[in-house]
């Protein structure tokens, strides 16, 4: 089933419910606008401890609403340095750890930047450490007993990043346990606003990623959705769909839908819109049940 949630919480969380308002009490509070899915971020560090996230996977839990995770935003996999590798593997395992306590469905990872190597260079070393990472996933599973969950890696928007759309297609055909992250906005400010109100090339973008990848991890892809400024080097910062109306910089979230229910496509829809990613959410969602 396609599910339509926020990244964290908005301003309108903590204005209404308080400032001080816990994660815990997002739970009802996002369930209240027609939402189903929440990803809580862990973008500076894993700092959540197994007391608070297992409390808010209760919370989530009684209101219906899943969880994802997004891993640390400094895992760099492109890396040829042992420590920052294993840095690198480590961050992925706290996050399989926090995960779990709070029942999190999928966890999103970006892949890295080439940090002044060669495109060639970068993809290299990227293959070898996902090898690894695999090896490195596997003992954590075998270990904790338990299914874990999926992992998937999110093209990025900045042009000089790793993560086109044809390169996560590649990562997630190294594993089984890979699976992709299309980040949208990230896609739009690489092609410098290519993708317009038409739903031909939204098209084609889900035509290379159903031709590149097994049905099975299709059926389990993941959204990352936001209006993004952009630049001559890609991404330059979020923004919102009022903050936007015209699509300026874009994408507009309309053509996506309109596409995704064509093909009977259910992916969990994440909105990173800046600070008003619930409203956002919801207005996606009711875009896409009038279709």
């Amino acid at each position: 089933m396609i599910k339509f949630g926020p990244a964290g919480n908005s301003a309108a969380f903590y204005n209404e419910v308080g400032q001080t308002a816990s994660t815990t009490e997002a739970a009802k509070w996002v369930a209240a606008q027609g939402l189903t899915v929440y990803e809580y971020s862990c973008g500076q560090g894993v700092n959540i401890t197994e007391k608070t996230a297992r409390e808010i996977a209760a919370a989530f839990e009684k209101e219906g609403v899943t969880l994802t995770l997004h891993a640390p935003y400094f895992i760099n996999l492109c890396q040829d340095d042992p420590l920052k590798i294993q840095n690198s593997f480590r961050y992925v395992t706290e996050s399989l750890t926090a995960a779990l306590y709070l029942k999190a469905e999928r966890i999103v990872i970006h892949p890295g930047s080439p940090s002044g190597k060669t495109r060639e260079r970068a993809r290299e070393l990227l293959v070898e450490n996902l090898v690894e990472l695999e090896n490195v996933v596997e003992a954590f599973r075998i270990k904790s007993g338990v299914e874990l969950p999926s992992l998937h890696f999110e093209t990025m928007g900045k042009i000089g990043q790793y993560g086109s759309l044809e390169e996560i297609i590649e990562i997630c055909n190294l594993s089984p346990l890979f699976f992709p992250c299309i980040d949208f906005g990230h896609l739009n400010s690489r092609m410098h606003g290519a993708i317009t109100q038409s739903p031909d090339e939204y098209n084609k973008i889900l035509d290379v990623l159903q031709e590149g990848l097994t049905d099975e991890k299709i059926a389990r892809f993941h959204i990352h959705f936001s209006k993004i400024v952009y630049g001559e080097g890609g991404e330059k910062c979020h923004t919102t769909f009022e903050d936007d109306p015209e699509n300026v910089y874009g994408p507009p979230f309309e053509p996506l839908l309109t596409a995704l229910k064509a093909r009977k496509l259910e992916p969990y829809i994440i909105c990173e819109s800046k600070g008003t990613q619930a409203k956002d959410a919801a207005t996606m969602l009711k875009y896409y049940n009038e279709l």
